[in-house]
C-alpha cells in the first residue's frame, strides 16, 4: 500500500515538473519574442515617427488604459510575463491590437495606415 501510494507521487510530482517545465519554456519564448519587439521599436525609433500625414487632416489616437490588465484578462501566459516584464506585454497589447485594426480597416475597404506611435 505505501509502495503504491509513493508510485503515486511520484508520477504526480513528475507531472508536475513536466507542465512546470512546459510552461517555464513558454514564457522564454514569450520573452524572447518580446524582447526582438523591443530591439525592432528601438531600430525603428531612430526614424523620425511621421505624426502627420503630407496632407493636413484629423487622425484617429487609440490609448489602452491599462494594457497590462487586458493582457491578463485575455491570457494566461501574460498573467505570468506581466509580472515579469510589465513593458514587453503592454508593447505586445499594442502590437496586436495595431494587427486587428489594421485587419478590421482593411475588410471593410479603408485605405489607412495603422502605427504605433512611441511617445
Amino acid at each position: 500500500m505505501l509502495g503504491a501510494i509513493n508510485v503515486i507521487l511520484v508520477a504526480g510530482m513528475v507531472l508536475v515538473s513536466a507542465l512546470f517545465y512546459r510552461y517555464v519554456a513558454k514564457i522564454s519564448e514569450l520573452v524572447t519574442q518580446m524582447k526582438r519587439d523591443v530591439e525592432e521599436l528601438q531600430n525603428s525609433k531612430a526614424e523620425e515617427p511621421r505624426l502627420l500625414a503630407q496632407e493636413p487632416g484629423l487622425r484617429v489616437a487609440i490609448e489602452i488604459v491599462d494594457p497590462v490588465a487586458l493582457a491578463k484578462r485575455e491570457s494566461k501566459l501574460a498573467q505570468v510575463a506581466a509580472d515579469i516584464a510589465p513593458n514587453l506585454v503592454a508593447r505586445e497589447v499594442y502590437k496586436q491590437i495595431r494587427e486587428e485594426i489594421a485587419l478590421a480597416v482593411e475588410k471593410r475597404g479603408i485605405d489607412a495606415n495603422v502605427t504605433i506611435i512611441m511617445l
